[in-house]
């Protein structure tokens, strides 16, 4: 069988979309791999972009066949319609094309030892932590995952090592492609349903995902708290999988004794009833304590000695957007996360709210008209460990609708059922403008949300922003979604 570095030695590949998370992590993952050409186009710039450029990538900000007429290979994602100039060309002359799942699923066969990591929350957190302990146990895998991962600040890399950990996206039934000696499901929420249509269909696709492990004589991890994973459980042999729980002491991993501080999380692990230490975490909330015995359970079945486990958990600084601290404006410290579903903005506010005293003020930037008018009602109800609510315009992300009406729909909401202070406002200078008068030290303030919030904190903290800068244009271009 031809190997993936020889089939890429000395070929061009060009990344349609190439700034996507995704995406990206591929081009990195190229960059160190060395021995090809990688070309890619991106409406958006971004620094990651950059710095590909500084390498010799050719990348750019307009979609034209002629990017494509000298690649040996033509990667896109599944936001990348089939008429695009690129893609239509590249099919068009019979230039191989790839999506990205599958030109990773190319990249990965050639491992000895996949890690695979699902989930509807919590993915990126726990790759990113598998990734750094195996690193720190000094087996330095080759890695994909879908946020920038400190301290190395990419989200893909190629290493000489025969291991390989992927976070694999359920969101286009794109993790059927990414299946590993070792998986993990990290939770299954009802995420994603403008693919999956129906719940049946959801559970029969993460079913799917842990046969094809089982098949692959692989392993897996699996949250016994879960009650959707619990289904699956029932329908798997227990000799394919350890189950992690922090409520049932009799899961083969049971989490005791949880202390939540400032600076993290630690509990007292449990394997198969027998105490092997405790574990410390720069984390906070139970939904990290969920992630990270999920993480622990494959690294044991990897045979990593605990002592480096504890290492790897205890130095992990997180992932960027997953509750990243951003600095400090009006002596409020400002946070900023990723969560977009009502099950994580719930977690996370929790988690904030069982460690910090002061004030918490929540800046909410709403994804996709379709998920909140499907969510509407999980989303309003989701706000409780939140003192304020800031509700901005909906992210539309290409699809079409209201989004103000639906945000002050949402806003009302959230004041309605939680009884707390939740208002609308319809741009970043109104936000600031209104923490500039509220905002105390020691209260918390973080932005959440998967569009173009994440941008809100730096510029709270350089108190650069201008205010003539025009009102969350993006948030209503059909142009300028995910």
């Amino acid at each position: 069988m031809i190997k993936t570095k020889d089939i890429l030695f000395q070929k061009t590949v060009h990344f349609i979309g190439i700034g996507g998370a995704g995406m990206i992590a591929l081009a990195q993952y190229l960059r160190s791999f060395g021995n090809c050409k990688v070309t890619g186009t991106d409406l958006k710039k971004s620094p990651a972009l950059k710095e590909l450029a500084k390498h010799g990538f050719s990348i750019f900000d307009v979609h034209d066949e002629k990017h494509v007429k000298k690649a040996d290979f033509v990667v896109f994602s599944t936001a990348v319609s089939e008429d695009n100039p690129e893609l239509a060309y590249a099919r068009q002359v019979k230039i191989p094309c790839y999506r990205r799942s599958e030109f990773l699923a190319l990249l990965m066969k050639d491992y000895k030892q996949i890690v695979s990591i699902s989930g509807a929350h919590g993915k990126t957190t726990s790759t990113g932590l598998a990734i750094h302990i195996l690193d720190s146990a000094g087996i330095i895998p080759s890695f994909m995952i879908g946020g920038e991962l400190a301290p190395y600040y990419v989200n893909g890399r190629y290493s000489e090592s025969s291991t390989f950990v992927t976070e694999a996206d359920e969101s286009d039934g794109s993790f059927l492609n990414l299946i590993g000696d070792y998986a993990l499901i990290t939770n299954i929420d009802l995420e994603h349903m403008n693919y999956y249509k129906s719940e049946e269909n959801l559970m029969a696709s993460f079913l799917n995902y842990a046969n094809k492990t089982i098949e692959k004589d692989g392993f897996l991890s699996l949250n016994l708290d879960d009650k959707r994973i619990k289904s699956i459980i029932h329908q798997i042999h227990e000799s394919n999988f350890y189950c992690i729980s922090v409520l049932d002491k009799a899961a083969d991993l049971f989490a005791d004794a949880i202390v939540y501080t400032g600076s993290g999380t630690s509990f007292d692990l449990y394997f198969r009833s027998k105490l092997l230490g405790t574990v410390s975490l720069n984390l906070f909330g139970k939904h990290n304590v969920y992630n990270a015995l999920s993480v622990i359970a494959l690294m044991l079945k990897m045979n990593v000695p605990f002592s480096h486990i504890q290492k790897g958990c205890k130095s992990f600084k997180g992932v960027k957007r997953r509750l990243q601290f951003i600095g400090k404006f009006n002596g409020a410290s400002i946070y900023d996360d990723y969560g977009h579903h009502p099950t994580e903005v719930r977690a996370t506010l929790a988690g904030i709210k069982s460690v910090f005293k002061g004030h918490v003020t929540c800046v909410f930037q709403p994804h996709r008209i379709t998920r909140v008018q499907q969510l509407l009602t999980e989303f309003q109800q989701a706000f409780g460990d939140a003192d304020t609510v800031i509700v901005m315009p909906v992210y539309a992300a290409n699809e079409e609708g209201d989004s103000i009406a639906l945000s002050k729909e949402l806003a009302k909401g959230i004041q309605e059922f939680s009884q707390i202070e939740a208002l609308y406002l319809e741009s970043f200078e109104a936000v600031q403008l209104h923490l500039k008068q509220q905002l105390s030290p020691d209260d918390i303030v973080i932005t959440m949300g998967a569009g173009d919030i994440s941008k809100l904190g730096p510029e709270l903290v350089a108190e650069k922003m201008a205010l003539k800068k025009p009102v969350m244009e993006a948030s209503y271009s059909a142009k300028k979604g995910l």
